[in-house]
């Protein structure tokens, strides 16, 4: 076992190859599945198979890091891959409901402007000796609020405009929370 020098945490650093860092490259490799099956929709028939490429990388989420903590198999290349993939399946799903959803255009700025947050700030957290900042309760309840009105607005084929712009500005809503939330969290380190 190698201990992180900062807050003591154990990580397995002779295997790389784990199965959540597995399941984590399976969710990444999802993302271009997802995109060419949402792009060629020419049904709801299609839409709901893109999105249930969609719930398949949102449920091994919940799965690997289950695995990782009760085998201990946690690794530092998961604790970046995971987030990695949750971030890019995000971005991908909101840039390709914007196709449908035109207001979604405003998720997609937030997520990237949240994420290049978090991303410089983890830069200068390991830059400083410190380690990654972990996943808080508001970050994982945003990230299952987004993936659940994703995966209904890319079925949800014949919804009203007054439902589907109110779910993506509760999202829009969530997203900030998160954010803000995170950067106080960054601000009292």
């Amino acid at each position: 076992m190698v201990y992180d020098n900062m807050q003591g945490k154990k990580f397995r650093e002779e295997k790389i190859l784990t199965i959540p860092n597995l399941i984590s490259l399976f969710r990444l490799i999802l993302i271009p599945v997802f995109i060419i099956m949402f792009v060629n929709a020419q049904s709801q028939m299609d839409y709901y198979k893109a999105a249930g490429v969609l719930a398949v990388s949102a449920l091994s989420d919940l799965v690997d890091g289950k695995i990782a903590r009760h085998f201990n198999q946690v690794t530092r290349l998961g604790v970046i891959l995971d987030p990695v993939a949750d971030k890019l399946t995000h971005i991908s799903a909101a840039i390709c409901l914007s196709m449908r959803y035109p207001l979604m255009y405003l998720v997609a700025g937030i997520l990237f402007l949240k994420e290049g947050y978090m991303l410089i700030k983890g830069v200068k957290s390991i830059k400083s000796g410190n380690s990654l900042q972990k996943a808080e309760w508001f970050g994982k309840a945003c990230t299952v609020v987004v993936f659940c009105i994703f995966l209904f607005l890319m079925v949800g084929w014949n919804i009203s405009n007054y439902i589907s712009d109110f779910l993506i500005l509760f999202s829009a809503a969530a997203l900030v929370f998160s954010w803000v939330s995170y950067i106080r969290v960054y601000r009292s380190m």
